[in-house]
């Protein structure tokens, strides 16, 4: 994911924006759209409410294929998914 693209407002002020938010993200993810996600702790906390149904649906329509504890200046955890065939 991308913190800095992430928009915390409404859908469609975030589309004339050419940014995303939660709802964007969670309608990508349900529709298998990006092949693969990576999603770091960072991403997690941007996305807040929305990040119970956004874990539900890569546990849906992704797998697991890595995970580090400590990634990036941050040191922080890290996953990346790929898409289920």
């Amino acid at each position: 994911m991308a913190q800095y693209s992430v928009y915390h407002g409404k859908t469609i002020d975030a589309q004339d924006l050419k940014l995303v938010n939660a709802e964007i993200i969670i309608n990508y993810l349900t529709n298998k759209a990006p092949s693969t996600v990576i999603i770091s702790k960072v991403d997690w906390i941007f996305l807040g409410s929305s990040s119970a149904e956004v874990k539900q649906i890569l546990n849906q329509n992704y797998e697991l294929i890595f995970q580090t504890e400590k990634f990036g200046q941050w040191a922080s955890p890290l996953n990346i998914y790929r898409v289920k065939e």
